[in-house]
């Protein structure tokens, strides 16, 4: 899975709609994309926006214990945007080769809508798309179940994070369940434990119904 192309919309300081292509030159030895800029001019909300747009307010982990989610969206609305009484903000992400068992593309959008008057926040909406096409393959109210096993909200702090911070990451032991648990995931080992559960949940309904059962 490659994060390919990001797209913001009057989000912070992104004016507008701004595209930010990651994909690499045909050039084998020229693979990384480094992106530069003055302290203040969004680098860190560029980060912040692909969790956002992954788990929205409170899956990403950027909320403050005490903060709305009304009032972190109102902060992020690009200021300018604000005071043309546009209605809309908007983050896009597109990721190429997941594997879903093939390989597709998949763009996920995650927009947020605030009343033309006020400039407040309203309402929010998110859509996947594989391929060009709004994914069926998953049911709509399971869209963000399909991005958390895709990328574990506890492992991706590991492929998004603040090159300045990456000491602070390496030595965090305060959530290393969740980690653990993420991995698992990841890995799809979950799967294995469920099953095993699953499995014991039968035998057990099987041996309630009948009173001679043997183990195999």
């Amino acid at each position: 899975m490659i994060l390919k192309n990001v797209i913001l919309h009057n989000y912070t300081a992104f004016e507008g709609t701004q595209e930010i292509n990651l994909t690499p030159t045909e050039n084998s030895e020229q693979n990384i994309i480094l992106i530069g800029a003055m302290n203040g001019s969004g680098k860190t909300s560029l980060l912040e926006a692909v969790k956002l747009c992954l788990y929205g307010e409170r899956g990403s982990g950027l909320l403050s214990p005490r903060e709305s989610e009304t009032s972190f969206i109102n902060k992020k609305f690009n200021y300018n945007a604000r005071e043309r009484h546009e209605k809309k903000m908007f983050i896009e992400l597109t990721f190429d080769d997941v594997q879903i068992p093939n390989s597709h593309e998949i763009t996920i959008r995650r927009g947020w809508f605030f009343d033309s008057i006020s400039g407040k926040y309203e309402t929010s909406s998110m859509t996947i798309y594989k391929d060009e096409k709004e994914l069926e393959l998953v049911a709509r109210d399971q869209w963000q179940d399909f991005i958390n096993e895709k990328i574990p909200p506890g492992v991706s702090d590991f492929f998004f994070f603040d090159g300045e911070k990456i000491q602070q990451l390496a030595d965090d032991s305060t959530d290393r369940e969740s980690l653990k648990e993420s991995i698992r995931n990841l890995l799809g080992l979950k799967i294995i434990g469920n099953l095993e559960s699953d499995l014991s949940t039968h035998i057990d309904n099987i041996r309630r119904e009948t009173d001679k059962v043997t183990d195999s």
